[in-house]
């Protein structure tokens, strides 16, 4: 990834000018590999294998490139550094592409410094591209709204047939497919 931003009305950055990290004013982005919920820094840059917590790296000044072969290397550190510039990628494309259809800082957008244009600030999305607590998963969570989007692939046979499920939950949702008090329940997928 080497975008500075999508082409949207405001061109703010994705990182800061020096940035190695994949830490921006949208999203924090990384793999929450071991407890306690949420980023606890224990080895970076990543290693193989995995000792903790970690973001994607540069691979490069001011470049994320890294590619991902599933078939071939789907848990090395640097199919993990694949995931999460994905990750990163996609949560700043579409705060880009939302914020000029009206998604802006006074509609309650996520992001650490709103500009001056309104808003609360200090809420970019916390982007887990995998999370602790099962495999095959991903959450966001925007940490002044506590509220978290999470999905999930379950494995329910060893021939790859499973169940995909998506659903919003508080800051410790339950499994996929259940149900927490005021909450909508969960899309299931087959």
């Amino acid at each position: 990834m080497t975008l500075p931003n999508y082409p949207f009305s405001m061109n703010d950055p994705w990182l800061a000018a020096g940035s190695t990290q994949t830490i921006g004013n949208n999203v924090n982005a990384f793999a929450d590999l071991q407890t306690p919920d949420n980023f606890t820094p224990v080895q970076e840059p990543p290693v193989d294998p995995p000792l903790g917590d970690h973001h994607a790296f540069t691979s490069a000044v001011d470049s994320f490139i890294y590619t991902h072969q599933p078939d071939v290397d789907a848990f090395s550190a640097n199919a993990r550094q694949a995931s999460i510039t994905q990750l990163f990628y996609n949560i700043n494309f579409l705060h880009d592409w939302y914020y000029d259809s009206g998604f802006n800082e006074v509609s309650g957008n996520a992001q650490t410094n709103n500009f001056g244009r309104g808003g609360l600030g200090a809420g970019s999305i916390k982007g887990k591209s995998q999370d602790f607590q099962s495999f095959r998963n991903a959450n966001t969570l925007t940490p002044g709204e506590r509220d978290r989007f999470i999905s999930a692939f379950a494995q329910l046979n060893n021939q790859g047939a499973g169940r995909f499920a998506v659903g919003r939950g508080g800051p410790r949702q339950g499994a996929p497919g259940t149900r927490q008090p005021g909450r909508e329940r969960d899309q299931v997928l087959t």
